[in-house]
């Protein structure tokens, strides 16, 4: 099988040639996006996870300031860097309930404009994705109609339609519709994986962010942030006395701002 696929590449005239050539690059370069792809979703996943406890911690102690640091310490994180952002812009106007609905506004149209930035970052490599994908099996459609009109010619000049005349062109015809498929079938399979991984992404991160604008909320209301910190001090005193008593503690009454 081998021997086959080197003869008919031995066989390749100057266009079949140049169109395996750059369907060799298209694979060099789905391979190359695949594996910077995967480290790069990898390491923000990571961040992500070292972020959210943190932050939660800080939303919880109503501590805004505590949030912002630590959402810049972990901004190779896409949900630090949207709620640090929304935090940040927010934190002027805490405390402050007449300016509540402001202040969640203004938190939301940062946390929006670094939800653009990070799309048009995330979305980097999809581009050529695509284009390989659609044009790999067009290169290898030309290929074949290259290989039919050499294998005519090889008839014509033969004077009679043997196979020996026709096999060379017809095996490239074949061969360079082959290799477009298998460059174009996992640039295809990638840049749907990617897509379908980052639109679930994105609505992670819009969820949590709502949680986050109903934080700035509440806590622009100085009475309802001082009820539920100590509320969550006392709960806090609760918990260690069940543990000396060897109880189970109580379910936290906040529920998880930040997806893990």
């Amino acid at each position: 099988m081998e021997n086959q696929w080197t003869q008919a590449l031995e066989q390749f005239g100057p266009v079949a040639t140049g169109i395996t050539v750059v369907h060799v690059l298209m694979s060099v370069i789905v391979f190359t996006i695949a594996v910077l792809k995967w480290r790069e979703l990898r390491m923000r996943a990571a961040a992500t996870r070292a972020f959210a406890t943190g932050f939660r911690d800080a939303l919880l102690r109503s501590a805004p300031d505590d949030a912002i640091r630590h959402a810049a310490v972990h901004d190779q994180s896409q949900v630090a860097r949207v709620l640090g952002a929304a935090v940040r812009a927010a934190k002027p106007f805490l405390q402050s309930p007449e300016r509540a609905e402001y202040a969640a506004s203004v938190a939301e149209v940062a946390a929006e404009r670094e939800q653009t930035r990070l799309s048009s970052l995330l979305r980097r490599g999809l581009g050529p994705l695509a284009t390989i994908g659609a044009t790999a099996t067009l290169l290898g459609l030309l290929g074949t109609v290259v290989g039919i009109m050499n294998a005519f010619t090889a008839m014509a000049r033969a004077g009679g339609g043997s196979i020996d005349a026709i096999a060379a062109g017809i095996g490239e015809a074949l061969l360079t519709t082959a290799i477009g498929l298998l460059v174009a079938i996992p640039a295809v399979w990638l840049y749907t994986w990617l897509n379908g991984r980052l639109d679930r992404l994105f609505s992670e991160l819009d969820f949590a962010l709502q949680e986050v604008i109903e934080w700035i909320l509440v806590h622009s209301q100085p009475e309802v942030a001082l009820a539920e910190r100590d509320g969550n001090s006392a709960a806090g005193v609760a918990d260690e006395s069940r543990q000396t008593r060897h109880l189970p503690p109580q379910a936290p009454a906040a529920g998880s701002m930040v997806p893990a």
